[in-house]
Protein backbone atom coordinates (compact mmCIF):
# COMPACT_ATOMS: atom_id res chain seq x y z
CA UNK A 1 0.00 0.00 0.00
CA UNK A 2 3.32 2.46 1.09
CA UNK A 3 4.51 2.15 -2.32
CA UNK A 4 1.06 2.11 -4.40
CA UNK A 5 0.46 5.55 -2.39
CA UNK A 6 3.71 7.34 -3.17
CA UNK A 7 3.76 5.82 -6.97
CA UNK A 8 0.19 7.59 -7.40
CA UNK A 9 1.69 10.52 -4.98
CA UNK A 10 4.50 11.18 -7.38
CA UNK A 11 2.37 11.42 -10.38
CA UNK A 12 0.23 13.90 -8.69
CA UNK A 13 3.20 15.68 -7.74
CA UNK A 14 4.93 15.75 -10.92
CA UNK A 15 1.10 17.03 -12.82
CA UNK A 16 0.94 19.93 -9.88
CA UNK A 17 4.30 20.40 -7.68
CA UNK A 18 2.64 22.57 -5.20
CA UNK A 19 0.39 20.53 -4.06
CA UNK A 20 -0.60 18.40 -0.98
CA UNK A 21 0.96 15.11 -3.19
CA UNK A 22 4.39 16.41 -1.92
CA UNK A 23 3.53 15.73 1.47
CA UNK A 24 2.21 12.11 0.07
CA UNK A 25 5.56 11.08 -1.30
CA UNK A 26 7.55 11.63 1.68
CA UNK A 27 4.66 9.80 4.14
CA UNK A 28 4.74 6.90 1.92
CA UNK A 29 8.34 6.25 1.56
CA UNK A 30 8.55 6.81 5.43
CA UNK A 31 5.35 4.15 5.70
CA UNK A 32 7.10 2.14 3.09
CA UNK A 33 10.11 1.79 5.04
CA UNK A 34 9.14 1.25 8.36
CA UNK A 35 6.98 -1.41 6.82
CA UNK A 36 10.03 -2.95 5.08
CA UNK A 37 11.86 -3.10 8.47
CA UNK A 38 9.56 -4.80 10.44
CA UNK A 39 8.95 -7.06 7.75
CA UNK A 40 12.85 -7.90 7.25
CA UNK A 41 12.44 -8.59 11.35
CA UNK A 42 9.44 -10.82 10.96
CA UNK A 43 10.88 -12.79 8.39
CA UNK A 44 14.20 -13.54 10.22
CA UNK A 45 11.89 -14.60 13.23
CA UNK A 46 10.27 -17.18 11.33
CA UNK A 47 11.89 -20.76 11.52
CA UNK A 48 11.43 -23.99 9.53
CA UNK A 49 9.58 -26.60 11.80
CA UNK A 50 11.78 -29.27 10.44
CA UNK A 51 15.26 -28.38 10.10
CA UNK A 52 14.69 -24.71 12.26
CA UNK A 53 16.53 -22.79 9.39
CA UNK A 54 15.11 -19.55 8.40
CA UNK A 55 13.65 -20.19 5.04
CA UNK A 56 12.07 -16.95 4.12
CA UNK A 57 15.96 -15.49 4.29
CA UNK A 58 18.22 -15.97 1.27
CA UNK A 59 21.07 -16.74 3.53
CA UNK A 60 23.52 -17.61 0.42
CA UNK A 61 23.60 -21.47 1.56
CA UNK A 62 23.23 -23.91 -0.62
CA UNK A 63 19.19 -24.70 -1.62
CA UNK A 64 18.04 -28.34 -1.07
CA UNK A 65 17.55 -29.86 -4.89
CA UNK A 66 14.05 -30.12 -4.20
CA UNK A 67 13.77 -26.53 -3.29
CA UNK A 68 12.04 -24.13 -5.87
CA UNK A 69 12.12 -20.19 -6.99
CA UNK A 70 9.91 -18.07 -8.97
CA UNK A 71 12.07 -17.13 -11.76
CA UNK A 72 14.44 -13.87 -11.38
CA UNK A 73 13.68 -14.17 -7.77
CA UNK A 74 15.22 -15.42 -4.86
CA UNK A 75 14.13 -18.70 -2.72
CA UNK A 76 13.37 -16.54 0.33
CA UNK A 77 11.01 -13.88 -1.76
CA UNK A 78 9.41 -17.20 -3.70
CA UNK A 79 9.24 -18.57 0.13
CA UNK A 80 7.33 -15.55 1.31
CA UNK A 81 5.37 -14.63 -1.85
CA UNK A 82 4.15 -18.46 -1.90
CA UNK A 83 3.01 -18.22 1.57
CA UNK A 84 0.99 -14.80 0.39
CA UNK A 85 -0.86 -16.60 -2.27
CA UNK A 86 -1.41 -20.07 -1.55
CA UNK A 87 -0.43 -20.79 2.39
CA UNK A 88 2.38 -22.96 1.39
CA UNK A 89 5.82 -23.21 1.49
CA UNK A 90 8.89 -25.39 0.55
CA UNK A 91 11.97 -24.77 2.50
CA UNK A 92 14.87 -24.04 1.06
CA UNK A 93 16.81 -25.89 3.21
CA UNK A 94 15.27 -29.35 3.98
CA UNK A 95 13.04 -29.34 0.66
CA UNK A 96 10.44 -30.56 2.86
CA UNK A 97 6.31 -29.08 2.12
CA UNK A 98 4.07 -27.29 4.35
CA UNK A 99 0.76 -26.60 4.13
CA UNK A 100 -0.09 -23.33 6.47
CA UNK A 101 -3.94 -24.28 6.20
CA UNK A 102 -3.52 -27.99 7.71
CA UNK A 103 -4.66 -28.99 11.12
CA UNK A 104 -1.54 -29.72 13.05
CA UNK A 105 -1.27 -33.62 13.74
CA UNK A 106 -1.15 -33.12 17.24
CA UNK A 107 -4.51 -31.67 17.05
CA UNK A 108 -6.79 -33.78 14.47
CA UNK A 109 -7.76 -36.29 17.11
CA UNK A 110 -9.39 -33.35 19.39
CA UNK A 111 -13.02 -32.61 19.81
CA UNK A 112 -14.06 -29.87 18.67
CA UNK A 113 -17.40 -29.26 20.91
CA UNK A 114 -15.20 -28.58 23.95
CA UNK A 115 -12.67 -26.12 22.49
CA UNK A 116 -10.46 -28.79 22.00
CA UNK A 117 -9.02 -29.16 25.54
CA UNK A 118 -10.05 -33.10 25.72
CA UNK A 119 -8.52 -36.32 23.25
CA UNK A 120 -11.77 -38.14 22.21
CA UNK A 121 -11.74 -41.64 23.46
CA UNK A 122 -13.55 -44.36 22.11
CA UNK A 123 -14.22 -47.14 23.77
CA UNK A 124 -13.86 -50.55 22.26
Amino acid sequence: MGVATTLTAFILMLSDPGSLASYLVLGGTGFSAITWLVASIKRRCAFCPLCKGTPLINSGARPHSKATRILALNHGVSATLSILTTQKFRCMYCGSNFDLLKTPSRLRGLSDDDGGLTRQVRKA
